[in-house]
């Protein structure tokens, strides 16, 4: 039987390893825990600051409301030219994707809001550039687009002659209406766009 003294060391000893035990829990705990906030704030602070870092234009889509313009402009006469584009025919695009597909086109704004391309040219026959002249016709059953006074094969778009009145046909059918290069652009791309234009021809 354990006497008094050995019973107090005893008691002591124990004592003293539960604190050192408890102390030694206690501290690797808490520098081996999954997310303490410190780590939480630095996680959000990354995330943040690689989000502002993605420049705001490439953020920037064509949404179905995007107000979208081609643009011709003579630099000699200085005469302007433009044609709305249906916005569901570009969707989703963003700057650099709209560029890559309208090359010979300078993208003077774009937001979700408007996005309006130019394209310069001169008519100064000084020069060796000049503008194209298309001509509607008729290929088969469909509209089609010509370049006038070259042998080029004309580019069919997806629009049926029986759409149109006696008049409208013999216009097409002799290459009377003329449309220039943003034009021929947005017919590319969206083929009702032959209504707009045919709006200031009506049968006399």
């Amino acid at each position: 039987m354990l006497s008094k003294k050995q019973y107090l060391y005893t008691l002591i000893i124990a004592i003293v390893i539960f604190f050192v035990f408890f102390a030694i829990t206690y501290y690797y705990t808490k520098e081996n825990s999954w997310v303490t906030p410190s780590e939480t704030q630095d996680t959000q602070s990354q995330v943040g600051a690689l989000v502002s870092d993605i420049p705001a234009d490439e953020r920037v889509i064509i949404l179905p409301q995007t107000k979208i313009t081609l643009k011709t402009q003579d630099s000699t006469t200085h005469k302007q030219d433009q044609t709305k584009v249906d916005a569901s025919t570009l969707l989703g695009l963003t700057e650099e994707a709209l560029q890559e597909q309208f090359k010979e086109y300078t993208i003077e704004a774009f937001n979700e809001k408007e996005v309006t391309l130019v394209k310069n040219f001169s008519s100064d026959k000084s020069t060796v550039i000049d503008e194209t002249t298309y001509v509607l016709g008729v290929e088969g059953n469909h509209v089609c687009i010509k370049e006038k006074d070259t042998m080029k094969r004309p580019v069919k778009i997806d629009y049926e002659i029986n759409h149109f009145s006696k008049y409208i046909y013999s216009l097409l059918l002799n290459e009377e209406i003329v449309i220039t290069s943003a034009q021929k652009e947005a017919l590319l791309l969206n083929p009702s766009t032959l209504q707009k234009i045919l709006q200031g021809y009506t049968s006399e």
